[in-house]
């Protein structure tokens, strides 16, 4: 009874751990979402897959900003405020084509024979694009570019990315970036840099427990958010030797039931070994952002 009292204790204090984790994580408190999530992977917790998926998906969406540092090549240089602004920038301007995609996406569905030109006309978001109009009434700078792109992307669908997924993603890129424009230039490198070297941990824990359906599509997004080198045609450069499980993990096209059964007990092995191994040479050969 004690045995399973103690249990009960454990399950519902990583749960509340998760959930803490991902409000963290929303609040662009990367170090506080990271210990979290790395504590609930020692424990094996399974539901952390979905906020370790978020800190590696926010992980490869930083890179830019430290290779612009010269961080991503082992320079010592801070996140510079430059790149952190140009990806803000990018990722709000994203986030307002999603917003303009769902509002084509509704007139669609009221009107499903409409053209663009019947939008624009109708629609708040063109209104203000100034410019000449056509004989309708259309702002014409609202009937091609990058309003074209999202009309073709409401009538058809938008890439293999959930939208709920390319929401929190854009969502979390957005507050982490706030929180560290307003952080010491040191912090903002220490949680890139400690970002990158729990990647590979990170990864992991997402492959053992994440549904196929809930899985990216690509896993270059990944090998590279891990340092590790590689395509698709070709397996990565993750030294078999010492960590045969993970690298066959990485090398996975998907996880599935079948490719992951016979692993998770190697892969929590391997990744406990990780944990205690300072600056894996996988990841020195992959960009040396494993290194703190």
């Amino acid at each position: 009874a004690a045995a399973g009292a103690g249990a009960r204790q454990a399950a519902a204090r990583d749960a509340l751990h998760s959930t803490v984790a991902a409000c963290a994580l929303g609040e662009g408190d990367v170090q506080g979402a990271r210990m979290l999530a790395l504590g609930l992977v020692d424990r094996g917790h399974a539901p952390a897959w979905e906020v370790c998926l978020r800190l590696c998906q926010l992980s490869e969406s930083l890179q830019p900003a430290a290779r612009g540092s010269g961080l991503a090549n082992g320079g010592t240089e801070a996140v510079g405020e430059d790149g952190l602004e140009a990806l803000l920038r990018d990722a709000t301007n994203e986030m307002v084509n999603e917003q303009i995609i769902d509002d084509m996406r509704a007139f669609l569905e009221a009107h499903p024979a409409a053209t663009l030109r019947d939008w624009a006309k109708t629609s708040e978001w063109a209104h203000d694009t100034g410019g000449e109009r056509d004989e309708d009434g259309a702002p014409k700078r609202a009937l091609a570019g990058i309003w074209l792109e999202d009309w073709q992307a409401a009538a058809g669908g938008r890439g293999s990315e959930p939208r709920g997924s390319r929401l929190q993603r854009l969502k979390d890129v957005i507050e982490v970036a706030r929180a560290m424009l307003t952080a010491a230039p040191q912090q903002r490198e220490a949680d890139v840099a400690e970002l990158a070297a729990a990647a590979p941990r990170l990864l992991a824990h997402v492959l053992s427990h994440c549904p196929s359906a809930a899985f990216p599509s690509s896993m270059e997004v990944w090998r590279r958010a891990c340092g590790v080198v590689g395509s698709d045609s070709e397996p990565p450069a993750v030294s078999a030797s010492r960590d045969p499980a993970l690298s066959l993990a990485l090398s996975a096209d998907r996880p599935t039931e079948e490719k992951m059964f016979a692993l998770r007990a190697q892969l929590s092995a391997s990744v406990a070994a990780a944990a205690d191994a300072a600056a894996p040479s996988s990841l020195r050969r992959g960009g040396r952002l494993g290194q703190r």
